[in-house]
C-alpha cells in the first residue's frame, strides 16, 4: 500500500476535511492492505481529539480498539477459530501489535495535528497593499485593510492559511499538496491556479472569484450531512475560469455567477468594478484603497446602486466620476467625505 497517499488520506479524514470520494479512496486502499484496520472507526474523531497526548487509552476507547481488530482478524475467520468474546482478557501477538501500529499512528497523527507551528503575520492598512511569497513559492497579492496567516513552513499534508480581508491567489502547483484558504464563512481548496478571496470580518458575505483552473469552495458545517439542504442551496461548489461564489452568511446560503475571467482580482491592478453595488460596498471599498472615511448626511443616501468602473483614478476623480451619474455630492475635511444629495 502506498504510505503517501494513504497518510494523507487518513489525515484529511481525521480532520474532517475528506471529500466523499477521497473517503471512498482510502476505503479502497485500507481494503488493499488486507485488514489495517481503519482509525476512524476505532477512534472516532469527537472521541480521539479528547483523548490526551501522554498516556493509555481510555478504557472504553481501548477495549473498542482491541474489538474491532479482533473482527476483522480474517485468519481466524479462515481457519475456523472460535471467536473471541466481546470482553476480551488477551491478545494475539498479532493483534497486540496491529493496536499498537493503529495507536500510535494516531497518536503522531494528533501530535502532528496540534503541535504549535510557529506562524506569520502579515497586515496592511487602508491605502496600503502588499505582495508576498509563500513557502512554498504561491504569490499573494494583500489588499488594504487585510490580513494572511500562513506557517513559516507548510506540512507535508497540505498549505492551509487563513485570510481576514481581501487577496489574489497565483498558488503554485503541488500535486497532492492541497492549498486552502480559510475564512470565517468559507473554505476554499485549489484546483488550478488564481482566484480571488474577499471575506471582509465588518461584512457578512463571502466571495470567490477565479480568474483561470479550478477551486472547491466549501461551506462551514458542509461535512455534517444535516447542513445539506438541496441543489438550490448546495454546500460545496466547484468554481472554474470567470466564476464566482457568493456566501451569504445571513442567510447562509451559496450561490454561482458568471463573470469576466480578467475581473477577478481586478483590484490589484488598480481598477475597482461594481455592478448593481450599493453605495455602502462602493465606499468601503474606496475608504480601504485610499484611506479616506466617508459620512452620510442622511442614512437613505446609501441605498442608491450604482454600475460603474474606477480605472487608475484617484481619489477626487473617482468621486467626481460617481457625482456625474447624479444624485450625489461630496465635501471635503481632511480624510472625511460627507456625502449630500443634490438638490
Amino acid at each position: 500500500m502506498p504510505d503517501k497517499p494513504y497518510n494523507i488520506l487518513l489525515r484529511k479524514l481525521l480532520n474532517h476535511t475528506a471529500t466523499k470520494e477521497e473517503k471512498k479512496e482510502l476505503r479502497r486502499l485500507w481494503e488493499q492492505s488486507k485488514g489495517n484496520p481503519d482509525p476512524e472507526d476505532l477512534l472516532p474523531y469527537e472521541d480521539w481529539l479528547d483523548t490526551p497526548i501522554d498516556g493509555a487509552l481510555p478504557e472504553d476507547l481501548r477495549q473498542r480498539t482491541m474489538e474491532f481488530i479482533l473482527s476483522h482478524d480474517t485468519v481466524a475467520a479462515e481457519t475456523g477459530r472460535r471467536k473471541h468474546p466481546r470482553i476480551i482478557r488477551w491478545l494475539p501477538a498479532a493483534a497486540a501489535a496491529a493496536i499498537l501500529f493503529v495507536t500510535a499512528g494516531i497518536w503522531i497523527f494528533r501530535s502532528t495535528r496540534i503541535k504549535e507551528i510557529p506562524m506569520t503575520t502579515v497586515s496592511t492598512a487602508y491605502g496600503e497593499k502588499k505582495t508576498l511569497s509563500l513557502p512554498d513559492g504561491s504569490t499573494v497579492y494583500l489588499n488594504g485593510g487585510s490580513a494572511l496567516h500562513f506557517p513559516q513552513e507548510f506540512s507535508l499534508h497540505d498549505r492551509t492559511i487563513q485570510l481576514e480581508g481581501e487577496a489574489f491567489f497565483d498558488v503554485r502547483s503541488s500535486p497532492g499538496h492541497p492549498f486552502v484558504v480559510r475564512t470565517a464563512g468559507l473554505s476554499t481548496t485549489v484546483l488550478g491556479t488564481a482566484f480571488n478571496v474577499t471575506a471582509w470580518p465588518d461584512e457578512t458575505n463571502t466571495t470567490v472569484s477565479v480568474r483561470s483552473g479550478k477551486v472547491r469552495v466549501a461551506a462551514a458545517g458542509s461535512n455534517n450531512p444535516a447542513a445539506i439542504t438541496g441543489d438550490d442551496n448546495p454546500r460545496e461548489l466547484e468554481l472554474t475560469a470567470g466564476s464566482r461564489a457568493i456566501y451569504t452568511g445571513q442567510d447562509h446560503r451559496l450561490a454561482r455567477y458568471r463573470i469576466a475571467s480578467a475581473d477577478a482580482g481586478s483590484w490589484k491592478d488598480n481598477l475597482l468594478i461594481f455592478d448593481n453595488a450599493g453605495l455602502l460596498e462602493i465606499f468601503r471599498a474606496l475608504e480601504r484603497k485610499y484611506n479616506v472615511h466617508f459620512a452620510p448626511a442622511t442614512p437613505d443616501l446609501l441605498q442608491y446602486r450604482y454600475s460603474i468602473r474606477f480605472e487608475g483614478l484617484t481619489i477626487r476623480q473617482s468621486l467626481d466620476k460617481l457625482s456625474l451619474l447624479g444624485g450625489l455630492r461630496f465635501s471635503w475635511k481632511d480624510n472625511l467625505i460627507t456625502i449630500k444629495a443634490k438638490p
